[in-house]
């Protein structure tokens, strides 16, 4: 080798470390968030697509649909996307263009989910449908039923998300001439088997989240008065209930504290330790944090104000539960989407991101954890 071409190869090895051990270097490329999120907002034609709002707090336009998409889902490994466009549901994967994959007849175009694997999509169409990707095929798995009642009721069933490729969490709700009331269940989708717990409290606004030790989580907007418990476990068998939190949980230290009744959102920070946002009424409307030790069952307050008021929507906190996401001025009359705003809750301070106008559904990304 020559004097020449040893003296490049040292400079060009100089330039890489310190270029890798560069402040500069590292401030460019630091994560500001602790997962990707993704939501809905229109492009340059006005048409809603999917975008992805990385770690690093870049944003990035992923679907190119020609007419709005209405509700969609990201692939665990994020390298593919579901959504529902035009009464059809496509799959766009990351690096070719999007496919058709089934027709659907429903009138609200609801999240599809993904199974673990990336090979399956679960949508609503008149019950539950699961598309095959490797073979192309769909299948109905359990079809809404009618109830033959005077108010000609239809039992109707709705697609969650799945706990493992061969189990679906879902709800099911009675639509009749009243009030519909959510009821979670799991789907086996080989079998069409369905389990559910028959003494189940129903809820409104129905969310559920998988624990590290496998047992799943449910939230829910209680109703003053001892209705409706606010913060549920179960077993994957659906078999054995606990109520971890009733209505008004701020209410079991002060007999005159303010009352909280719906919990919006709920993550698991560590094993066994869950964060959640309780919806304050009474006096004053607002927003709490609440710490719940699921094995001595120590519930602990924070008692500092969130910035979040009431033209906020959507609340969601980061999966470690150090962020929270929310839709400012979202206009529910008009369809009008909101400005995303991720507030860090240690300081209260909103992460200056560069996000476009009108943000429809945006979610984190959640790595299930594996009991």
């Amino acid at each position: 080798m020559s004097r020449r071409s040893l003296c490049l190869l040292l400079l060009t090895t100089f330039l890489s470390v310190f270029s890798a051990l560069s402040p500069f270097n590292a401030l460019a490329q630091r994560d500001i968030l602790p997962s990707n999120g993704y939501f809905l907002a229109s492009d340059a034609e006005n048409v809603r697509q999917v975008w992805r709002l990385s770690t690093d707090g870049s944003t990035q336009m992923l679907t190119y649909a020609p007419s709005n998409i209405q509700g969609f889902a990201v692939s665990l490994d994020e390298q593919q996307i579901a959504y529902f466009s035009d009464g059809r549901l496509w799959l766009q994967r990351l690096d070719s263009e999007a496919q058709l994959i089934a027709e659907s007849a429903e009138e609200y175009f609801l999240t599809p989910a993904f199974s673990p694997d990336g090979t399956q999509i679960a949508y609503t169409d008149g019950g539950i449908w699961i598309v095959d990707l490797n073979g192309g095929t769909s299948r109905q798995v359990i079809a809404d039923k009618p109830l033959n009642d005077q108010f000609n009721s239809i039992l109707r069933y709705y697609v969650g998300q799945f706990l493992d490729k061969d189990t679906l969490y879902i709800q099911y709700f009675d639509y009749g001439p009243y009030e519909s009331a959510a009821f979670p269940a799991l789907l086996n989708v080989n079998s069409g088997a369905l389990t559910a717990d028959e003494q189940f409290e129903p809820y409104a606004g129905l969310s559920m989240t998988p624990l590290a030790d496998g047992r799943l989580l449910f939230t829910a907007y209680s109703r003053i008065g001892g209705g409706m418990p606010g913060l549920v476990l179960l077993n994957r068998d659906f078999v054995t209930s606990q109520i971890l939190l009733a209505d008004e949980p701020r209410l079991k230290e002060e007999a005159k504290s303010d009352i909280i009744m719906p919990m919006p959102d709920a993550v698991e920070t560590q094993p066994g330790q869950l964060r959640f946002i309780g919806e304050r009424l009474l006096p004053a409307f607002g927003y709490e944090l609440f710490d719940y030790d699921l094995t001595t069952g120590t519930l602990t307050v924070d008692t500092q104000s969130l910035k979040p008021t009431e033209s906020w929507s959507f609340h969601q906190l980061s999966p470690d539960g150090k962020l929270i996401a929310g839709l400012a001025n979202y206009d529910w009359q008009t369809g009008q989407g909101g400005d995303l705003t991720i507030i860090e809750l240690a300081t209260g301070i909103e992460l200056d991101l560069n996000i476009p106008a009108n943000v429809h559904n945006f979610h984190w990304h959640i790595t299930p954890t594996q009991p």
